[in-house]
């Protein structure tokens, strides 16, 4: 499977061309092509603050003051050119929109945990700011509860228009898949290539036409710093990234940065060199492209960072269902269609074969369904017969269960007249053949009521009495005298307790 990527950075248009191979992610190729048109003398600051004009951040050098002017022709024909080289294959493609076409707006709204109601609560909320919202042209990140960046476009899409046309002109089968903004893209790049726990990270992003710096506690995203409308040619790139920085952690109360990380065009190397400087505790480095792609051009490996967000793009395309990609997608719902309808139209004779393959399978299906009732009817009736033979021995085991059933109240009467104690006769019992065990002891009088029974008698020792009495558990000695007979001193002894229960 493979997949382009496709970004308008000010005047680059820039190509990823990705591929998957089982669970390897290869960039086959980078491209770019230079192809906003601009013509000679100095722009004015209006246009330069803007955004417009000025993309290179060359306003009020010599460089800007003349510029070569690029024909249409020759950006037509480049433009055209690039694209060529992809139109043959059957690839899915993404493309960024435009920075200027996008506005962007903290929202606070009590919605809470329902998320059904999340995406109409926010319209509603950007519905007071501009008057061309729809469906299609907003999305939004949740930053933390209640508390959601909103994002919409101004329904341009002109990147869209000028490859469709392109498609057309060269009669290309790519077929576009995806369309998303900058920051959705340089979030997901993050969010798929840094593992973190709870640090403050920040993602620091120098593009031709604007920069930006996403911050991040952990996998969630804080916050956006002010957009710069400044490129990697300006000179004081560097001391404006670095106050909008400063601003964002004085807001959100951060007392330190644990990690930054640089990507985009330009020197990225001075630029890492400068936020060492600037943040001596952090950790400074670029996005480890290297860990997640195997770059097949060996020359083309300098570049990959300034090719991050057509990357990212191409990557959501190939691995966006499963990894940690935001689902974010501008594609209009008329092109979907069109896509689909062409693809049915391209590929008809397919649906052809695939509806005689389906009649011949299902002829072949409904024959064995046949033979299986054939076979099911033959197995009711030799069932039948097993059912007749065992009737009757089910009817006789119905009969003795009948008599069981009779026999059953009387057995619980009987139950219930057994007493629930010890018969005085086991009691009896159990008493002499203590007492013959013990030897020297006697009993004279042994009465019993109910639960309770008492004797008397006479021994020989007073040892015996006590152990006499330890045989029942539920016993007592009432009362112990002694008594001289023939210069012999008898022990006359009296006993009570409980009759044991049955076990």
């Amino acid at each position: 499977m493979e997949a382009l990527g496709i970004c308008v950075d000010g005047n680059e248009l820039k190509f990823a061309h990705l591929g998957k191979r089982k669970k390897s992610i290869e960039i086959i190729g980078l491209d770019k092509v230079f192809i906003k048109k601009t013509g000679k003398g100095k722009v004015s600051q209006k246009e330069t603050e803007e955004g417009y004009e000025d993309v290179l951040g060359l306003e009020g050098s010599e460089e800007a003051a003349v510029q070569e002017e690029v024909s249409p022709e020759l950006e037509s024909n480049m433009l055209f050119n690039t694209f060529s080289k992809y139109s043959k294959k059957s690839l899915k493609a993404g493309m960024n929109i435009l920075q200027s076409d996008v506005s962007f707006t903290n929202i606070f709204t009590g919605i809470g945990s329902k998320e059904k109601n999340i995406k109409k609560r926010i319209r509603e909320e950007l519905e007071k700011i501009s008057s061309d919202i729809n469906d299609e042209n907003f999305d939004f990140i949740t930053k933390s509860r209640n508390e959601y960046i909103a994002f919409y476009h101004n329904n341009r899409l002109d990147l869209l228009n000028q490859i469709l046309n392109l498609k057309s002109a060269v009669k290309s089968d790519i077929k576009i898949t995806l369309i998303d903004i900058n920051e959705v893209s340089l979030i997901n790049l993050f969010m798929n290539m840094i593992e973190t726990d709870e640090e403050v990270n920040i993602l620091v992003y120098v593009g031709n036409e604007f920069s930006r710096s996403i911050f991040f506690q952990g996998e969630k995203i804080i916050d956006f710093s002010q957009l710069i409308n400044e490129g990697y040619r300006s000179d004081g790139l560097l001391t404006d990234l670095y106050g909008k920085i400063i601003f964002v952690i004085d807001t959100l109360g951060f007392e330190e940065i644990n990690n930054i990380f640089i990507t985009g065009d330009g020197n990225l190397s001075q630029y890492e060199e400068f936020f060492k400087e600037k943040f001596p505790e952090s950790v400074v480095s670029k996005l480890p492209f290297k860990n997640f792609f195997n770059v097949i051009d060996e020359s083309k490996k300098v570049e990959v960072d300034s090719f991050a967000i057509p990357i990212s793009l191409a990557w959501k395309i190939l691995e966006g269902k499963e990894k940690s990609f935001i689902d974010t997608n501008f594609l209009p719902i008329s092109i979907r269609k069109q896509q689909k309808a062409l693809n049915i139209a391209w590929h008809g004779f397919i649906i052809i074969i695939l509806i005689i393959l389906s009649i011949a399978f299902s002829y072949r299906e409904n024959e064995n369904i046949d033979n299986e009732i054939k076979n099911m009817k033959s197995g009711i009736s030799l069932l039948n017969i097993k059912i007749d033979n065992i009737t009757p021995v089910a009817q006789a085991v119905d009969s003795i269960a009948n008599e069981i059933a009779k026999i059953k109240p009387n057995i619980v009467l009987v139950d219930k007249l057994k007493p629930e104690n010890m018969l005085h006769s086991d009691l009896l019992r159990y008493l002499s053949n203590n007492i013959r065990n013990l030897n020297s002891i006697w009993v004279n009088e042994f009465l019993a009521s109910g639960k309770t029974f008492s004797f008397s008698g006479n021994s020989l020792y007073r040892t015996r009495i006590h152990k006499l009495a330890s045989a029942f558990e539920q016993s007592r000695i009432n009362n112990v005298d002694s008594k001289q007979i023939m210069d012999k001193d008898i022990f006359d002894y009296y006993i009570s307790g409980e009759i044991p229960g049955k076990k």
